[in-house]
């Protein structure tokens, strides 16, 4: 027997399992990792995000939106994709819609592979952007992507993928050890070593 949580079903992806009373359970933790970051990075209440991509990750970040009662923005290289995203997005309790005009988001989500090069374009210019508060980059590289780099410079607070996988991990660890705590700051140093950030 199994069975998903309803978030793993909201977002149609399983990335951990554990068995409960002989029955195999699947979660999705990418929820708890982008709710945990924007937390941290004290833009949890902010109401105008821009999502930059919709592919697996990126509905994490809509179901996330949609516990926040954020409005998202959906910017993509194919109108029609983002279109069918947002539609998705509303289905699942997110106030979502293709990204259209000046774009003045509080905070910028990067879900594509934008920022796996040194050369990708940025998915968005900190200089245009001039509401933004917070970014949360679902991508990470030893030294941070250059688009963390650039807000960072611009004095705009982000955080790149890594700390997002620390709270995947956290929320898994949570699933296999329910009575223990997490060792977060451990788990944070074995990122960052193996990226040898």
């Amino acid at each position: 027997m199994a069975r998903k949580t309803d978030l793993c079903a909201r977002v149609g992806a399983c990335n951990t399992f554990w068995a409960e009373h002989g029955e195999l359970v699947g979660d999705n933790t990418d929820v708890v990792g982008v709710l945990t970051c924007l937390k941290q990075l004290g833009v949890d209440g902010a109401s105008r995000w821009l999502l930059v991509g919709t592919g697996g990750t990126a509905r994490a970040v809509a179901v996330a939106a949609a516990e926040l009662r954020a409005e998202v923005h959906v910017l993509s290289r194919d109108a029609a994709r983002a279109q069918r995203f947002a539609d998705w997005a509303r289905a699942q309790g997110a106030r979502a819609h293709p990204a259209r005009g000046a774009l003045e988001p509080e905070v910028a989500i990067n879900a594509t592979p934008l920022g796996l090069k040194e050369s990708d374009p940025l998915p968005l210019d900190p200089a245009r952007a001039q509401r933004l508060a917070a970014a949360l980059d679902l991508v990470y590289s030893p030294r941070g992507t250059r688009w963390v780099r650039a807000l960072r410079a611009a004095g705009i607070p982000a955080h790149d993928g890594r700390e997002m996988l620390v709270h995947q991990g956290v929320a898994a660890f949570a699933r296999f050890f329910p009575d223990q705590p997490a060792p977060v700051e451990v788990m944070r140093a074995a990122v960052n070593h193996a990226l040898r950030a």
